[in-house]
C-alpha cells in the first residue's frame, strides 16, 4: 500500500500460525524500512485465591499467542482514495487502512479491530506491536489528553503493575524514530520490552472481583476498537535521557 500524496509505503501480510499481522513502513524521504509487528496475546486469570474481575487484573503469568483454529482470510482492497488489508480471524477481524492523502493522514496507518470474545472464559485479548526502537525500558502515555507522563517498565513489580491508562496516546521512542499508538477508546498499555506497545483490547472474566461491582465481565458484545499508527524521525542526536520522574510514577 502506498500513499502518494503523503509519501509513505506499507507493505503487510500474516505469518506462522497467522497470529503475527507484520509490516513494513518505509517514507519516501528515507531509504531504510521500519519493521512493525503486530501480534494478538491472550492472558488468563489465576487459578487460586483472588482472581481477575472488573477492578482486577491479575494474569497467570505472561501472555500466550493467539492461535486460531484456522489460518486468517487476508482481503486485500486497493484504491485511489486509500488501500486496505482486511485480516479475519476467529475472534478479531484487524483492518489496516492507508489514505492517499496529503498530511497527517496519509503519513499513519489507520488500524481498526472489531473484537468478538463472547466463548471466552476468564481470558483477556491483547495487542502487541513489536519494533526495533531502543526504548530502554521507557514509554509515554497521556494522562488526560493534554499531559504526556513518561513511564519505566520495573522489573521488581509484578506484570499488572506495569499497566497503565491510555485515554488518548502512548508512544515509544528513541534517538531517531518515535512510534506513537493514538487510540478512539480507554484502554491499559504497557510497554513490557523494549521496542513494544501492549494494548488490551477486550477482557471476559466470570467472576466477581469483590470490589463493589458485584459480577463477572460477561455481557461483552463485538467491539470495535480504533486505532492511529504514526512513526515519525526525530532530530539526530536528540538523545533519550530518562530522569527520575520515569520511575513508575503513577497519576493519582
Amino acid at each position: 500500500m502506498s500513499s502518494q500524496e503523503a509519501g509513505l509505503t506499507c507493505w503487510c501480510g500474516a505469518r506462522g500460525q497467522g497470529c503475527v499481522f507484520w509490516q513494513s513502513i518505509r517514507r519516501v524521504d528515507e531509504e531504510q524500512e521500519q519493521q512493525v509487528d503486530m501480534e494478538f496475546l491472550v492472558y488468563g486469570t489465576r487459578t487460586s485465591k483472588d482472581k481477575s474481575g472488573a477492578y482486577l487484573f491479575l494474569p497467570d503469568g505472561e501472555a500466550k499467542p493467539y492461535v486460531p483454529k484456522e489460518p486468517p482470510v487476508l482481503h486485500v482492497t486497493e484504491g485511489p482514495f486509500f488501500s486496505e488489508v482486511v485480516a479475519y480471524y476467529e475472534h478479531v477481524h484487524q483492518v489496516v487502512r492507508l489514505y492517499n492523502l496529503p498530511g497527517v493522514e496519509g503519513l499513519s496507518l489507520d488500524i481498526s479491530s472489531l473484537v468478538d470474545i463472547r466463548d471466552y472464559v476468564n481470558k483477556e485479548l491483547a495487542l502487541r506491536i513489536h519494533t526495533d526502537i531502543d526504548s530502554q525500558g521507557v514509554f509515554f502515555t497521556d494522562l488526560n489528553g493534554f499531559q504526556v507522563q513518561p513511564r519505566r517498565y520495573l522489573k521488581k513489580l509484578p506484570l499488572q503493575a506495569n499497566f497503565y491508562p491510555m485515554p488518548v496516546m502512548a508512544y515509544i521512542q528513541d534517538a531517531h524514530k518515535r512510534l506513537t499508538l493514538h487510540t478512539a477508546q480507554a484502554l491499559g498499555v504497557s510497554s513490557l520490552k523494549d521496542g513494544q506497545l501492549e494494548v488490551i483490547l477486550d477482557r471476559r472474566l466470570m467472576q466477581d472481583d469483590n470490589r463493589g461491582l458485584g459480577q463477572g465481565l460477561k455481557d461483552n458484545k463485538r467491539t470495535c476498537n480504533r486505532f492511529r499508527l504514526l512513526l515519525e524521525r526525530r532530530t539526530v542526536g536528540s538523545e533519550v535521557t530518562p530522569g527520575a520522574n520515569t520511575q513508575g510514577a503513577r497519576s493519582s
